[in-house]
């Protein structure tokens, strides 16, 4: 990287990263959750059902018109590939990187603590509607259902993911587009923001003992009950790794993961990356074993490694010194690092993915546990981090460190655990799960619940969406008109539902409202098995099937994966 003039804080200059600066809405990956603490699976945790209660998505997209990418026939070639790879367990525990003793140094004269603001969130507000039903997955049977089934079964499963729509809380209609990945019961949900798409991919086992992590290309699921992995891709592909694992190293920045493997008493990493909606998976033997921790993956791919001087950028071609310090933190757009002087008078500064550097007036204060993978603020300026527990009757709090003057705000103080928290996909605030699924407003505090029908979450991280709100929608309400379609006079298929056909009017771009409003009043005014022949999509009125033909040609047109 190279390594242009400092930008002291306090320019007038706004980071084009930053809430409303040039690259706001520009398409960079987005921060990707925590560092986790793994923990071994429960190996009495219990097995999946028959495959017999295993029901196919129903998606026919024969008058949908061609989609710029067969993401579907992939899926099915991946998933053959896949039950032939599927033969070794998945070792147990990642441990917790920190940053050591040098997260811990003296805290400049120019930081200024603030204890819990008054912002901050210890009450959140009470859940009024009811929880609704998720969608039956495997493992939501009774007792007397389950039995033992392999990782070819569980890829079966996965195979056929659900969506659904939730109402989200009004506050939350403006927010920037953000997907919120977490694990559910047995599940793994991933829920758009500010469309209200939900789709669950049923993993095939209880999650109880497992977490997630997630780039904007692929989510990982980890251990299974033998102690595997399971890869879960934004076009539905799903896989299983041949390779026993020991850690992950993961970045918000970029599509690659590395799956760290024990070989001779140390460990090298196979390398998961996705192209071309495609995962891959191939040796990374240019790396040289590890001992603990797992590395931290810079903005372009390359291994972050500590030795001897400082912290190296390591990838297949070379090997360079990025800094004489520490990397505190990795972000969508930065690298957050600590450097001292020959006084021992220690700055925080970002890189940026231009290699440019900028110095902030401040160092980490002393009590505090900055948030490894995707702590940072996508706009560079701000730190998720843990104050350390400092009392048996004072809990640990999760917080935010603003870089420009090294005044800290608590949002959550929870009151057994620490909390795990993720970016929205421009820094202007966080979302975490403690019994609901929150969304905290950086610069106001104020707590929403997402969604009160959403069920009890786990592991929760964020990235960019893979498509518009508008094409997450279509994605659902149009394969079922295809199905209506295809079925003539004999047509039994139901279109979408009402709240799915609500939820597209209020994203659907101005071109389409008027052509698409007559379909869906006739839709939900009128279709229904009742009412002979509404069904059959030939007897619609020319004018509404053209609102629907505007759909498709939409679909086919904007919406590459919603073939998948």
């Amino acid at each position: 990287m190279t390594k242009p003039e400092n930008a002291e804080a306090g320019n007038n200059d706004v980071d084009p990263w930053a809430p409303g600066g040039a690259m706001t809405n520009v398409p960079q990956s987005q921060p990707l959750r925590t560092h986790f603490n793994f923990k071994p699976a429960d190996e009495t945790a219990i097995s999946v059902s028959d495959l017999s209660q295993a029901r196919p998505k129903d998606l026919d997209q024969r008058n949908l018109g061609a989609a710029p990418n067969d993401a579907g026939g992939h899926r099915g070639r991946w998933l053959a590939g896949s039950l032939l790879v599927m033969v070794l367990a998945i070792g147990a525990v990642l441990a917790t990187a920190t940053n050591g003793d040098s997260n811990t140094q003296d805290t400049s004269n120019t930081t200024r603590q603030m204890g819990s603001s008054t912002k901050a969130v210890d009450i959140l507000p009470m859940v009024t509607a009811p929880r609704s039903t998720p969608p039956r997955l495997s493992t939501d049977a009774t007792a007397g259902e389950f039995k033992v089934a392999g990782p070819a079964e569980r890829l079966v499963f996965a195979a056929a993911p659900r969506e659904f729509i939730v109402d989200l809380a009004p506050e939350l209609a403006t927010i920037n587009p953000t997907e919120v990945v977490a694990l559910g019961m047995s599940g793994l949900y991933e829920i758009s923001l500010p469309s209200g798409r939900v789709r669950v991919t049923d993993v095939g086992f209880a999650t109880n003992g497992a977490q997630a992590v997630a780039n904007d290309q692929v989510a990982l699921v980890w251990p299974t009950p033998e102690f595997r992995a399971q890869a879960i891709s934004i076009d539905g592909a799903v896989a299983v790794p041949d390779p026993e694992v020991s850690a992950v190293s993961w970045s918000p920045s970029n599509d690659q993961m590395f799956l760290w493997t024990k070989q001779n008493n140390g460990a090298v990493a196979t390398e998961l990356s996705f192209r071309s909606l495609e995962l891959r998976w191939q040796e990374a033997n240019w790396l040289d074993p590890i001992e603990g921790v797992s590395p931290l993956i810079d903005l372009d791919g390359a291994l972050l490694r500590q030795d001897t001087g400082g912290v190296y950028r390591v990838d297949s071609g070379s090997t360079s010194l990025l800094t004489t310090g520490d990397v505190v933190s990795t972000g969508a757009n930065h690298l957050l690092i600590r450097e001292c002087d020959q006084t021992r008078s220690c700055v925080l500064l970002t890189v940026d993915r231009n290699g440019e550097r900028r110095v902030w007036p401040t160092d980490l204060p002393p009590n505090i546990r900055p948030q490894l993978v995707g702590g940072l603020s996508p706009g560079g300026d701000a730190l998720l981090f843990h104050r350390q527990r400092i009392a048996a009757d004072v809990a640990s709090h999760l917080g935010v460190l603003e870089l420009a003057d090294g005044t800290s705000e608590s949002l959550r103080a929870p009151p057994s655990q620490e909390l795990i928290a993720a970016w929205d996909t421009n820094g202007g605030g966080v979302v975490i799960v403690d019994s609901e699924l929150i969304y905290i407003d950086r610069f106001t505090g104020a707590a929403t619940i997402v969604a009160a029908s959403l069920p009890k979450l786990h592991s929760a991280t964020t990235r960019r969406p893979a498509a518009t709100p508008v094409c997450e929608i279509l994605a659902i309400s149009q394969p079922q008109f295809a199905l209506m379609a295809a079925g003539g006079d004999l047509n039994t298929a139901s279109p979408a539902a009402t709240d799915v056909l609500d939820r597209l009017a209020a994203v659907l771009p101005a071109e389409l409202v008027d052509p698409t409003t007559l379909l869906i009043n006739f839709v939900t005014g009128f279709v229904s098995p009742e009412i002979a022949n509404s069904q059959n999509i030939a007897n619609w009125p020319a004018d509404v099937q053209a609102g629907l033909n505007a759909l498709d040609i939409y679909a086919a047109e904007e919406c590459p994966l919603i073939g998948r």
